[in-house]
């Protein structure tokens, strides 16, 4: 592009989590999604690229015409063309999918219903939105992936191989302890970091909402409670973060638009104690 572009703090770790993701496996789906998400939410450039794509966005919406267009047509599930669009609909989508709000396995079977095996779902998954999702990021930040074109193909080759399935074993199960040693918080509370991830991203979706909703002296409050919960969520700070919630259920008592968010961050609050 003939410009010199630094890469923004905590870029490497996203994609490398997206790395992780395309050379897994279905039954490490979910820890894999959550160390995607937690990478986002861990980098304040990133971040609020996502945070500003999910601007008066629909995901549900959006599925459900190019899954409609895909079936018209009987082809492969297809993402928007342009990058900001893919960006907004797979984080959408990743963040649906963290929260249970839509069930991994059910999604697969839909979206590939030509695949032959879960194993196959899970490969085109990676191909059709993970690989062009962390391509679409690295280009807003404009850098373009070595040998992105081919990696695309080997990727997905290699999920398909009855030799990388025993490979992917042995890298999953040499992961975990490294993986720990380098979380942020204690070796042994690898869960915890996902539970406090969990938090700030129920925070994200707030602020979108509220932000762009009518203004008001409530809400303006609620806004600084979830920007301190995410700042005392990356700090691994449990106490300032149940102190913090508390306020928060008193203050949201009846926001509607939020009751869902709130709900699921009690719940994420319950388990640091179960």
């Amino acid at each position: 592009m003939g410009e010199s572009y630094t890469k923004p703090d905590g870029l490497d770790n996203f994609l490398n989590a997206c790395d992780e993701f395309i050379q897994g496996k279905f039954i490490l789906a979910d820890i894999k999604i959550s160390k995607i998400l937690r990478a986002i939410s861990t980098s304040k450039e990133v971040y609020n690229l996502m945070a500003e794509s999910l601007i008066n966005y629909n995901f549900r919406k959006e599925y459900s015409e190019l899954k409609k267009l895909s079936d018209e047509q009987g082809k492969d599930f297809e993402l928007p063309k342009d990058t900001q669009s893919v960006i907004s609909f797979v984080f959408a989508m990743l963040v649906e999918i963290d929260s249970k709000r839509i069930d991994f396995s059910e999604l697969l079977s839909t979206t590939f219903p030509y695949a032959t095996s879960q194993r196959e779902e899970y490969a085109m998954f990676s191909q059709k939105f993970i690989i062009p999702f962390k391509n679409a990021v690295s280009r807003m930040f404009g850098i373009i992936p070595d040998g992105e074109t081919s990696f695309e193909e080997d990727s997905y080759k290699d999920i398909m191989s009855d030799d990388a399935k025993e490979t992917e074993q042995e890298r999953d199960n040499s992961q975990t302890p490294e993986e720990e040693e380098h979380c942020e918080c204690e070796p042994h509370s690898e869960d915890t970091c996902l539970l406090f991830d969990g938090i700030a991203r129920k925070c994200l979706l707030i602020d979108e909402k509220l932000q762009h909703g009518r203004p008001s002296d409530k809400r303006a409050n609620i806004l600084l409670l979830t920007r301190a919960m995410k700042e005392s969520c990356n700090m691994r700070k449990i106490n300032i973060v149940i102190a913090l919630v508390m306020a928060l259920n008193e203050l949201s008592r009846h926001e509607r638009s939020i009751k869902n968010e709130i709900r699921e961050i009690n719940e994420i609050c319950f388990q640091f104690y179960s």
